[in-house]
């Protein structure tokens, strides 16, 4: 596990239902339904649970997440607040829910996708079956 990594599930610890961001350099990282909820919002790549975007997505992401209302704590790698929003209509679980529905949804897709190459890496002939058979669907 990085020092990246600590330092968010240890700031997450106190923050359960808050979006936790932490500072490492030039770039800002967010793991597991944090890093989904980002990745909904933003559509930044999530890989191994870790998302990150550099400083100059900063501010876009930050008025982003206040006008949708959702609560969040940027922390450096010391676990020093570095910048806030609390809203009391919080929308951070609502936004939290659709994003891992949504991401949940990807990875299925994604699955499909990857054994349909496979079949269709055994064989050519694969594809008329596949097609047919999503056509008997409608």
């Amino acid at each position: 596990m990085s020092k990246i990594e600590k330092c968010y599930n240890n700031c997450k610890d106190d923050n359960k239902d808050i979006l936790v961001i932490v500072k490492s350099g030039i770039f800002y990282y967010s793991y597991n339904d944090d890093a989904i909820l980002l990745w909904y919002l933003f559509e930044y790549k999530i890989k191994d649970n870790e998302l990150g975007f550099s400083s100059n997505s900063y501010s876009k992401v930050i008025s982003n997440l206040k006008f949708k209302h959702i609560s969040f704590i940027v922390y450096d790698l010391d676990c020093n607040v570095l910048d806030e929003y609390s809203n009391k209509d919080d929308f951070y679980s609502s936004y939290s829910k659709a994003a891992s529905i949504k991401h949940l949804e990807k990875e299925k897709i994604n699955d499909l996708i990857n054994k349909i190459n496979l079949l269709l890496e055994i064989s050519n002939d694969n594809y008329d079956k596949i097609n047919n058979y999503l056509d008997s669907l409608f």
